[in-house]
């Protein structure tokens, strides 16, 4: 804004200078510190606004990264230049020169320091003259000279903070450490029963108070007897008295605990209760009576934190005044108490009437759908308000930004109804205008738009741009989608949309190694490209392999396969496979449409074509003379699948359910002909915070047709292993000298497999699992029995991480044959189902 005077008036004059923002940052130098931890401090990503004060801030930061490293000779050089074709864009290079590392050449100890030198310095491991210095370190080494100070009684000693000198010259530190030691303190703790002295110490206040006068001495006594208020003591009663000993530098701290009896609930009651049963109240509260496998101990503060949970609860079932007053009786002896909670339950109100007025734009249907509060429902406050959020949610997704609504209760006479009234101000309807891409820079605008559910002219609707943005997300093409309104006047009925965007790199590398019970060790290496030509088609290449399997793979995905949230994949595929009673070599194709019918609906339709070259075969797994040599196999597969699970790795609730059918014939090139049929499904249930409950099924049926007698042996069913049936190896399941012969798999044509595990978390990622197997594989679907099922019950450990659970499993066989081995022992990344 500049000013400038006119006669006895002043000319304002408004200047727009257009924002910069920053396209890339290239970082070359760096050698010794990382580019994550540099970008980090630069605090500024693509797409944010450019100014010289922040990336004077941003370099000033670096800077300071480098000098915790050890780095004080770095140097740095910054060029800008503006990317082609955006006038607005900042591509910023910052080349780094870090020099060497600093080392220490004198560490030097003052102040009050009771010990000698040596004796600190033998604390401080890494931090040492003609070591490298590094500030963490430093960091480490004044926190273990605390420890120890606070480990010999000197509990309000001050250790730093450092101070540093560096000598540019050498490229040395000198470092100085005041220590302010103090006197000692001997703490005593008399008669402190069950606790221990490591349990007491941190509750006294000396070392973060940095004082040991009366006041604080008070408060750590206060601090000792709430912690045994907390541990079931409640008449517990504790003092503190110093006796200083000058001569010493020393100080005696001791506190005398008398803790009294420790309470135990035998017994709960609830008087008044009219409207509710004891049992359905005692659900509620947390205090539990002593049992012969559980104890329960008092502590005041968690019977007032019950009392507060039953008015909450008769407030939600519509008791406007409820009040609870709990009362305690002790025997004689305080060792046992009996809780009683007296309750004056007061007057319950239903809703009765719901009343909207106000409302011309959206239908009065329309609006009590959206209201999940109807007559007859215990009237409640807060329910009221969420009523009235709710109706204010179906008008912003109509675009009725403004729209408001407030809420008026008429009691009846006897209080034991409430009609309630919503007056609604709707307000201007507002719309989208244009809608402003910024930041594809290598993704045409088609694309994002495209997966919009908003459009120029629609209604302006929260939900309608939230579902727009995670749509943009699960193209997995960017790392930052923001929509942000353009307004231009005070509550405009038209409001423009700016839509930025972060991208991801387009190509990418992975590779990874793990090892498995059956396959030893794998891995696999891929190299994708996942943005071609900027339209969001995807081409990727990968090869992986085991002791058991050599697989290369050539995949294409055309996002988009002329309809929304359908694609289209094509992929070429080579494998090498050694099975046990076969070796596989196959070549394929595959071409296949996927599409998306809801959020938990999704369905594939797969052509593929495939030769198989089969050598190796064991005799016994040999049906026909078609299972030697070579076979053609050209079959469509539909199958759809619901998924309701929370977390597809590690799912706590819900379900997946599906069915795949392959129909192979010779309309569509292939040798053999068979409709092979699968079907599963598996539910989840959390049963409580740390258990949740699991059950799979799953079943198969393959049926031959026209000349071909037998289905060839890589399409028959096969069982036992990690996914299946624990307690057997792999593939190492089926009905003796039928689908087992000499103790080697030859498939079957029908398939059933039970699972149910007990899912049980515990501390620090790890898991434990109880699991029972069931299932079998059979020669033809009408030889099933279900006598011939084999069950295996067992345990597993888990360890949760980010792609799912590593899991061991040890399963035991309960029904085996006399030669089989008792248990098996599996291992590898996922869930079983």
């Amino acid at each position: 804004m500049e000013v400038e005077p006119a006669g006895e008036e002043v000319t304002v004059k408004f200047v727009l200078i257009e924002r910069r923002l920053l396209s890339s940052i290239d970082l070359s130098g760096n050698y010794f510190v990382s580019e994550e931890e540099i970008l980090g401090a630069i605090g500024m990503k693509p797409g944010d606004e450019f100014t010289e004060a922040r990336w004077e801030k941003a370099l000033s930061d670096v800077s300071s990264l480098y000098r915790r490293k050890g780095y004080f000779q770095t140097r740095f050089s910054t060029d800008l230049k503006r990317p082609p074709g955006d006038r607005r864009g900042v591509d910023l290079s910052l080349k780094i020169r870090e020099g060497d590392p600093a080392k220490i050449r004198n560490l030097r100890l003052t102040g009050q320091k009771v010990f000698s030198d040596t004796t600190i310095k033998l604390r401080m491991m890494t931090s040492w003259p003609k070591e490298y210095y590094r500030f963490d370190k430093l960091e480490e080494n004044i926190r273990a000279v605390e420890a120890f100070y606070y480990s010999e009684g000197y509990l309000k000693a001050v250790v730093g903070p450092p101070i540093l000198d560096f000598i540019e010259r050498t490229n040395e530190v000198d470092i100085t450490l005041p220590i302010a030691a103090s006197n000692k303190i001997d703490l005593h703790f008399d008669g402190r029963g069950p606790m221990s002295v490591k349990q007491l110490e941190p509750l006294v206040l000396i070392k973060e108070e940095g004082s040991d006068d009366s006041s604080t001495l008070e408060q750590s006594a206060q601090e000792i007897e709430e912690f045994y208020r907390r541990a079931g003591y409640p008449f517990v009663q504790v003092t503190v008295s110093a006796l200083p000993f000058p001569e010493e530098n020393r100080t005696e701290v001791r506190f005398k605990i008398e803790s009294g009896s420790r309470t135990r609930i035998r017994q709960i009651k609830f008087s008044g209760n009219h409207s509710f049963s004891s049992e359905r109240l005692r659900e509620i509260v947390r205090l539990q009576k002593e049992g012969r496998f559980s104890s329960s101990l008092y502590t005041r503060e968690q019977l007032d934190e019950d009392a507060s949970a039953l008015v909450l609860f008769y407030k939600r079932e519509g008791f406007r005044n409820p009040r609870v007053a709990p009362e305690i009786d002790y025997d004689d002896t305080r060792t046992d108490a009996t809780v009683t909670y007296k309750i004056d339950e007061g007057i319950r109100t239903r809703i009765g009437r719901i009343t909207l007025q106000g409302n011309q734009r959206l239908p009065e249907t329309t609006l009590k759908e959206a209201l999940r509060i109807a007559p007859e429902d215990p009237y409640y406050e807060a329910i009221v308000r969420e009523g009235a959020r709710q109706l204010l949610s179906a008008y912003e997704k109509e675009g009725y930004l403004y729209a408001a609504v407030q809420s008026l209760t008429d009691f009846s006479e006897d209080q034991t109804t409430a009609d309630i009234t919503y007056d609604l101000s709707e307000g201007e309807q507002v719309r989208v205008g244009r809608i402003v891409l910024d930041g594809n820079l290598k993704t045409r605008d088609h694309v994002l738009l495209r997966e919009l559910v908003i459009r120029e002219g629609d209604p302006y609707s929260f939900d309608q741009i939230l579902t727009s943005q995670q749509r943009l997300y699960r193209t997995g093409l960017f790392s930052g989608v923001r929509f942000e309104p353009i307004r231009f006047e005070d509550k405009p009925t038209v409001h423009d949309l700016q839509l930025s965007v972060t991208e991801r790199p387009s190509i990418g590398v992975e590779f990874g190694f793990g090892y498995a019970d059956f396959e030893g060790v794998r891995g696999f290496f891929e190299l994708s490209h996942r943005n071609l030509f900027g339209t969001g088609r995807s081409l990727s290449a990968r090869a992986q392999g085991s002791r058991v399997q050599e697989l290369y793979t050539l995949s294409y995905r055309e996002p988009w396969f002329f309809f929304r949230d359908t694609d289209a994949h094509v992929v070429a595929a080579y494998e090498d496979r050694e099975e046990r009673t076969y070796d596989l070599e196959r070549a394929s194709g595959t071409v296949g449409v996927d599409k998306s019918f809801s959020k938990t609906v999704k369905g594939s339709l797969v052509y593929q074509y495939e030769r198989n070259r089969l050598s190796n075969v064991d005799p016994d797994a040999q049906l026909t003379q078609e299972d030697i040599g070579r076979v053609t196999i050209g079959s469509i597969t539909p199958s759809l699948i619901r998924d309701t699970r929370d977390d597809p790795f590690n799912p706590r609730s819900g379900s997946l359910n599906g069915i795949t059918v392959q129909d192979a014939a010779q309309i569509f090139g292939s040798e053999a002909q068979f409709v092979k049929t699968t079907v599963q499904s598996s539910w989840y249930q959390a049963l409580s915070e740390k258990l949740v409950f699991a059950f799979s099924a799953r079943a198969g049926v393959a049926q031959r047709f026209g000349e071909t007698e037998v289905i060839p042996l890589t399409e028959r069913f096969l069982a036992g292993g990690r996914s299946t049936v624990r307690g057997y190896g792999q593939d190492k399941l089926g009905v003796e000298r039928v689908t087992i012969i000499n103790g080697d798999p030859i498939g079957g044509n029908a398939m059933l497999i039970f699972n149910e595990e007990l899912r049980i978390a515990l501390p620090r990622s790890f898991g434990l699992v109880l699991f029972f197997d069931h299932g079998n594989v059979w020669l033809d679907h009408r030889d099933v029995r279900f006598s011939d099922i084999k069950s295996t019950t067992g345990i597993g450990v888990r360890y949760n991480t980010p792609v799912g659970p590593f899991r061991l499993d040890w399963g035991y066989k309960l029904n085996r044959e006399a030669d089989e081995d008792p248990w098996t022992v599996h291992f590898t990344l996922g869930h079983a189902f």
